[in-house]
């Protein structure tokens, strides 16, 4: 891109436009392009904090390590997003981690270097900073109830629960959790009945029938799977008619499905019965960390049950022998 690219590209972003023209030839001075790859680390949890990034291309994770073995992703950034900002207000260090989602074009601004040019436009900087930190509050808004709903969750599966105990348990939890959700169901498979019956439910009056292998659901969510792109989604209208038929009535839905070493072992089924609902998209990053950490919980708790009542079986015999 050309200097004139590169300054029509920053000053389309909301969050500059408040910064004279002076001060904006002033920035391209400083500002440098860089470019990642799809899985490339940018930075590290605990890595010194002295640039601020823009993404001109592509997305960006970033992602926080909860536990040794459990890292959350806490937000997606695509094009136009900043992120790398609390470097300007503080000499903390990252407190994240940032790693291309995409290939990824991005332009990166050192903090002093910036902070050193405000006083060229005092306004401008102004205004600049307070949209800078109402952003930033509202993602560390949600960031905080995601982590603390992931903690709760570790702490479900961290105690010994039957499995109907351990889904009804979870589904609570994200239906209280989960912003603008009152209503869930988790199926999981039936290898016996080859069909995905309904083990928990919260907040549903009406009698729940198992899902079928062909059910339209069942199959979209195979599908997803069979092309590498199975994730958390949002279902509206008729799209919910369309999958699910006349099972559910609501206007939106949320189905993250439970999948593991490439075999759909159910789904989390949540809605709001009130009405529409917009949800954002850090709402399928939290659900898409969620059903792994669930799917794992699950097939220990199978194989634990599956274990005592083999061992049942077994003293019965021997007790029969006697």
């Amino acid at each position: 891109m050309t200097t004139s690219d590169i300054k029509k590209f920053i000053q389309s972003i909301e969050i500059f436009k408040s910064f004279s023209d002076a001060f904006i030839n002033k920035l391209l001075e400083i500002i440098q392009s860089g470019k990642l790859e799809c899985g490339e680390l940018l930075f590290e949890e605990g890595e010194s904090a002295q640039d601020i990034y823009i993404i001109a291309e592509g997305e960006v994770l970033i992602t926080k390590s909860v536990t040794s073995e459990i890292e959350k992703t806490l937000s997606v950034i695509g094009t136009k997003g900043i992120f790398g900002e609390m470097g300007l207000f503080s000499n903390l260090t990252r407190s994240a981690n940032a790693k291309a989602k995409t290939d990824v074009h991005f332009y990166k601004i050192n903090c002093q270097s910036f902070k050193d040019i405000f006083h060229i436009d005092p306004q401008g900087s102004q205004k600049f900073v307070e949209l800078l930190l109402l952003s930033t509050m509202e993602r560390l808004e949600h960031t905080s109830r995601e982590l603390a709903t992931i903690y709760e969750i570790s702490k479900i599966i961290t105690k010994h629960h039957s499995m109907k105990e351990f889904c009804s348990n979870i589904l609570r939890q994200l239906c209280f959790s989960v912003p603008h959700i009152n209503t869930g169901i988790i199926y999981l498979w039936n290898e016996f009945a080859e069909e995905y019956e309904p083990y928990a439910q919260e907040n549903v009056q009406d009698m729940l029938s198992s899902l079928s292998k062909s059910q339209a659901i069942i199959q979209s969510l195979q599908e997803n799977m069979y092309n590498g792109t199975l994730e958390t989604m949002i279902l509206y209208g008729d799209q919910i008619k369309a999958l699910l038929g006349t099972l559910f009535v609501s206007d939106n839905m949320i189905v993250a499905p439970l999948v593991k070493a490439n075999f759909l072992k159910g789904a989390i089924l949540l809605y709001n019965k009130q009405g529409k609902v917009q949800h954002r998209s850090s709402v399928i990053d939290l659900l898409n960390s969620i059903a792994n950490l669930v799917v794992e919980a699950i097939d220990n708790i199978k194989q634990k049950e599956d274990d005592q009542a083999r061992e049942r079986l077994k003293r019965g015999g021997a007790a029969m022998r006697w």
